[in-house]
């Protein structure tokens, strides 16, 4: 959710609380742009990516779709070429690359400490790297990793119930909010 949505989503949540009315409904759109090597299905990006497994490079002995693993270069170079970081657009790539790459349970997101773990200090370097250069905001704060912050990690495919694991291995990777 790019910065100034997040701004209006709480001005408009402050005031019809205030008035105690109900809660604001936000419909962002923005079209699906999926890594290199995979392809739109059913809203997600899916397949294979640059590095996975059969393809000479990364990825795990299952052969599935967890794609590159171990190789966080090949994510970090897709991650570089995602345009407006921190944006509703750039979310969603990210999303799709994270979860391509990292939800080895393949439940639909990074639900679990194995998963969050398994990220590269060259990927959340590369996000934070994102969001500060085209939002001007960490990635720590911008999705609410960091403590008493307001909660989007899920735009980029993180369970809640991994917002503190992540917020440690960002830490231990150097970044902060």
């Amino acid at each position: 959710m790019h910065l100034q949505q997040v701004r209006t989503a709480l001005l408009c949540l402050t005031f019809l609380t205030l008035m105690g009315l109900g809660g604001c409904t936000f419909i962002i759109q923005a079209p699906i742009v999926c890594p290199e090597g995979t392809m739109l299905q059913n809203g997600r990006c899916m397949g294979q990516v640059v590095g996975a497994a059969g393809q000479g490079g990364g990825g795990n002995a299952s052969g599935g779709n967890v794609g590159a693993v171990n190789n966080g270069a090949s994510v970090v170079g897709q991650l570089s070429s995602f345009p407006n970081g921190g944006s509703a657009e750039w979310d969603t790539s990210v999303e799709s690359l994270l979860l391509s790459n990292y939800d080895s349970n393949k439940s639909g997101s990074i639900d679990n400490n194995a998963e969050v773990n398994a990220i590269p200090c060259d990927v959340w370097s590369a996000m934070d790297d994102a969001t500060r250069r085209d939002d001007e905001v960490p990635v720590m704060a911008l999705y609410g990793f960091a403590p008493d912050y307001l909660w989007a990690g899920d735009a980029l495919g993180f369970d809640l119930d991994v917002r503190e694991t992540a917020a440690q291995k960002m830490e231990s990777c150097g970044l902060s909010y």
